[in-house]
């Protein structure tokens, strides 16, 4: 089973969920390798990690989501958007995909990382500047203003394809 880590917004690729608790991309990776049947010990040594950590990251996923296993954990992780599964067999279609002004590469819609802005008051209003942008790191593209749907991308660029491979640069002439 092939599953898509989603990057949150929290630091090093994270979420926080409820009450500010952090899920880690290490904890998501461990948990993602359990899904697809490899045993703890295989785990470790993929990640490059001692056992131990990956039974800590195990335990610690399952109780920061008050899951009652790590399969609840897996689904859970599913549910909230963290994980991925692709869909065998279902095409993608033209409509999934959104283009990148700012970069010029495609991604899926709602891929997406948050960028953290700045907070300001003014007359006792607290605001957020903080963003959805472009998934890609040395992007700084917001999803909202620089991003295109690949239909309408494709209405003035014929040659590329109908359904574009995520992460390819497409220049605009």
């Amino acid at each position: 089973m092939d599953m898509l880590i989603i990057k949150g917004g929290a630091r090093g690729g994270g979420f926080i969920i409820r009450e500010n608790v952090h899920i880690s991309r290490r904890e998501l990776q461990a948990l993602m390798l359990m899904a697809n049947g490899l045993s703890n010990e295989k785990i470790a040594e993929r990640l490059g990690i001692k056992l131990q950590s990956v039974r800590n990251h195990l335990h610690n996923i399952t109780k920061k989501l008050r899951a009652e296993t790590q399969a609840h954990a897996l689904a859970l992780c599913i549910h909230y958007g963290m994980l991925r599964l692709p869909v065998h067999g279902v095409k993608e279609k033209i409509s999934d995909y959104a283009w990148c002004y700012h970069c010029q590469r495609t991604y899926l819609h709602g891929e997406f990382r948050k960028v953290k802005g700045e907070t300001f008051v003014v007359n006792h209003v607290k605001y957020d500047t903080s963003y959805e942008g472009c998934p890609y790191e040395d992007c700084d593209g917001s999803a909202d203003g620089d991003a295109f749907d690949w239909n309408y991308f494709r209405e003035y660029y014929h040659d590329y394809p109908e359904i574009p491979e995520r992460g390819v640069v497409y220049p605009y002439v």
